[in-house]
């Protein structure tokens, strides 16, 4: 009944043959993640981690009414002498779902709270996995729109292998200053070049061997961390050049908590890979 169970095709669920060609038709987007693990994306499968939970808790329930029936009847002394292979049997039924069960609840946290990709790698993934395609494929086999249109919104359950580690003010920069810059100067400055054959070609052969549009985050950490250095500078110059302008003593009683919460908040904002920088251009 089983094998008649798994030879039915489900909804839109692929055929074997289909998994096949979608994971050759993905090679390059497996080359491409192996020299950007951002481009590593997964589903997180929360309905699943919880329907597998109240399953395995089920097992645990069931396997332990089995311990107890078969303790309270062996413990007879009337009953005859109970097999070592049998009483195992029953107890490691009980043991495996329990770590089974421990298994669950330890990982499913874990995939649950992974960090989402970025827009710049979600885009990436949808491009090489031909979302716009109709009845296109991605490499786990099923339909490629599942991941949305490039541009649209990131799937609550898709997170990423890789996170790349950044810091919150290095995904500020990138986010609202480097991705701009690249969509608003750079990609229209690079679609007008590409008009002129001599560097179409030689566009097109640097892009085979690259990740595309991707910059490094070493990069973007040290844009992060000179502008922590501008950021700290500005808020010490900030209540000094006030103090100097404002006279009064009970305004300048007042200014002063205002900059200490400016400071102790900005410093939060930074994140902690930020604060050794931070607390060296304070001190």
């Amino acid at each position: 009944m089983a094998t008649k169970a798994s030879s039915c095709q489900i909804n839109d669920a692929p055929s074997v043959r289909e998994r096949i060609e979608a994971l050759y038709n993905h090679s390059k987007l497996f080359e491409m993640t192996a020299g950007c693990p951002q481009l590593g994306i997964h589903e997180t499968f929360g309905r699943e981690w919880a329907l597998c939970l109240a399953h395995v808790e089920g097992e645990v329930h069931q396997c332990g009414r089995v311990v107890e029936d078969y303790l309270r009847k062996n413990a007879q002394r009337e009953e005859p002498a109970p097999s070592e292979a049998e009483y195992k049997s029953v107890m490691n039924d009980l043991v495996n779902a329990l770590l089974l069960h421990g298994r669950i609840v330890k990982t499913s946290p874990k995939m649950s709270s992974s960090t989402p990709p970025s827009m710049a790698s979600m885009n990436k993934y949808r491009v090489n996995s031909l979302v716009n395609k109709p009845g296109m494929r991605s490499a786990n086999g099923e339909l490629a729109s599942m991941y949305g249109q490039e541009g649209d919104s990131i799937p609550s359950n898709l997170a990423a292998v890789d996170d790349e580690g950044l810091s919150p003010m290095a995904l500020f920069i990138r986010d609202w200053l480097l991705n701009p810059l690249v969509d608003v100067i750079a990609t229209p400055s690079q679609d007008l070049l590409m008009r002129l054959p001599v560097y179409r070609r030689r566009y097109q052969e640097k892009e085979e061997d690259s990740n595309g549009r991707f910059i490094n985050s070493n990069t973007i950490s040290a844009a992060a961390n000179a502008f922590v250095y501008v950021l700290a500078i500005l808020i010490l110059i900030a209540p000094i050049a006030t103090f100097n302008v404002v006279k009064e003593q009970s305004l300048r009683i007042i200014i002063m908590p205002l900059f200490c919460l400016l400071l102790a908040a900005s410093a939060q904002l930074m994140g902690s890979d930020a604060m050794p920088w931070y607390t060296i251009v304070i001190g």
